[in-house]
């Protein structure tokens, strides 16, 4: 029986576990191990002669320096599963990102009792990073740091625009905030919170880069929050969202000032009617339903994928 070693608590993994536990042995010393499973970093214990047993899940982007070493170094391991593979040994998390490898948390959804437009308040969350926004575009990623602090600038003009996090002199510390830093809790229960304190009807969700294949957790607040999700990331999101279902920011986006423009997104904010509202709101509420179970499945079919490889088919 091949033996795995894990650098993260079992709990850390975007995989079925118990089904790796039937084909394999599970070892605390990777010098002991057939394959090492890691997930967005090499920690220093695994050394280079051990590379070639390392199965990396990257489900990161190259922002900070030791994932930026991952991306430098994909040739040198046995198995990458990336969002945007390009080689010989980097393969696809899924061709559903909007499910996996980030839950959706469908147990948090709400539905509001009324969605009536009375504040037309733009919720948006995030914190201000100057050393990550200074980060070359490359790996097939361009970092949104920048636009998204061009962004807060050119909508803190605006009262019905609530900035949550830290870094902008326009932020609000509210509950998740705490949590990420103060308490070191789950911060995506409170930013649901947040959202509900701010009396916001839009949430602005954009990613943390443009990179083919990922969607994060970001664009499953703005739709547990049952409120209206305003999207900019993933350039080909209404492949996996309907298009009725969320505004699609890319419109506003200006590629060579590489900027979203803040006072069309207000204008699109003030200017929808209730009508068009609700039926947003009517529509990402049916499509949310699809989701059940296909974080599971796409789970289980990545955790298929890597006993494949281990046992060399």
């Amino acid at each position: 029986m091949k033996k795995i070693n894990l650098t993260r608590k079992r709990d850390r993994y975007s995989l079925n576990l118990d089904e790796l536990d039937k084909e394999f042995e599970f070892v605390e010393n990777p010098l002991d191990a057939d394959f090492i499973l890691c997930q967005a970093i090499i920690p220093d214990t695994i050394i280079e002669s051990m590379y070639k047993k390392v199965i990396l899940l990257q489900i990161e982007s190259p922002l900070t320096s030791h994932r930026i070493w991952t991306y430098e170094n994909f040739d040198k391991f046995h198995t990458v599963l990336v969002h945007n593979p390009n080689g010989d040994n980097q393969f696809k998390f899924t061709d559903n990102p909007i499910v996996f490898p980030w839950n959706p948390t469908l147990k948090l959804h709400i539905d509001r009792e009324d969605t009536t437009i009375k504040t037309r308040n733009v919720f948006f969350a995030g914190k201000k990073s100057d050393n990550y926004a200074k980060v070359p575009d490359r790996f097939g990623c361009s970092t949104l740091y920048d636009v998204r602090d061009k962004l807060v600038q050119s909508l803190s003009k605006y009262p019905n625009f609530k900035m949550y996090g830290r870094g902008w002199d326009c932020c609000i510390e509210g509950k998740s905030t705490r949590a990420i830093y103060n308490e070191k809790l789950s911060w995506i229960p409170k930013k649901l919170e947040d959202i509900n304190d701010s009396e916001s009807e839009f949430v602005i969700c954009m990613e943390n880069t443009i990179q083919p294949g990922l969607i994060a957790d970001k664009i499953h607040d703005g739709f547990n929050s049952d409120r209206v999700v305003m999207y900019f990331g993933e350039q080909n999101i209404e492949k996996y969202v309907p298009e009725n279902c969320f505004i699609n920011l890319k419109s506003c986006f200006d590629y060579d000032k590489k900027e979203l423009n803040g006072d069309k997104i207000m204008e699109i904010v003030n200017n929808i009617t209730q009508e068009e509202y609700d039926s947003i709101i009517n529509n990402a509420r049916e499509w949310r339903k699809t989701l059940v179970n296909k974080y599971e499945k796409e789970k289980d079919k990545l955790t298929k994928f890597i006993i494949e490889r281990m046992n060399g088919n």
